[in-house]
């Protein structure tokens, strides 16, 4: 892989109570936003192991979209009183649209990777291309949009 220093984006999330998942429950992190896509991990249930996806794009109605993205995935286990990167994968897809694109598989329960019920996990996202997003802008109370002209308003 071919990455820039810095990641367009890091999810880092703590799964809580992942020893109490069902077979079939799903968890998932807070939405986060890079390059005009929705990012969010999610947690499943599958059997005896908990699939961790990363998910891209994954509630929005945009269509005919493409994103070119590398992903570190990381969990995190217990040695003593300090939490140790540990188990490391590298992905890379051309993510489309809706695609659950990045599967750590059985990351959250294997030995070491649950302390008092809790497994945490890291995605480092660097976005290389995306084809057929528009970014909104971003506009604050204070900003100012170019060519706006001053207007009094009598009541």
């Amino acid at each position: 892989f071919q990455m820039t220093s810095q990641p367009d984006l890091t999810i880092r999330w703590e799964i809580e109570e992942i020893d109490q998942m069902v077979d079939g429950s799903v968890k998932e992190s807070p939405a986060y936003f890079a390059s005009g896509l929705m990012w969010k991990v999610v947690a499943k249930k599958e059997g005896r192991v908990v699939n961790i996806r990363l998910n891209c794009d994954c509630e929005r109605e945009q269509t005919n979209w493409n994103c070119d993205a590398e992903v570190n995935a990381n969990a995190f286990h217990e040695s003593g009183t300090t939490a140790k990167r540990s188990r490391f994968e590298k992905f890379r897809d051309s993510i489309r649209s809706t695609a659950e694109a990045f599967t750590f598989r059985d990351a959250a329960l294997e030995a070491g990777y649950a302390k008092d019920g809790t497994s945490t996990v890291e995605f480092s996202i660097f976005i290389n291309h995306v084809v057929g997003i528009r970014e909104l802008p971003v506009l604050s109370d204070f900003s100012t949009p170019d060519h706006l002209s001053n207007v009094i308003l009598v009541v």
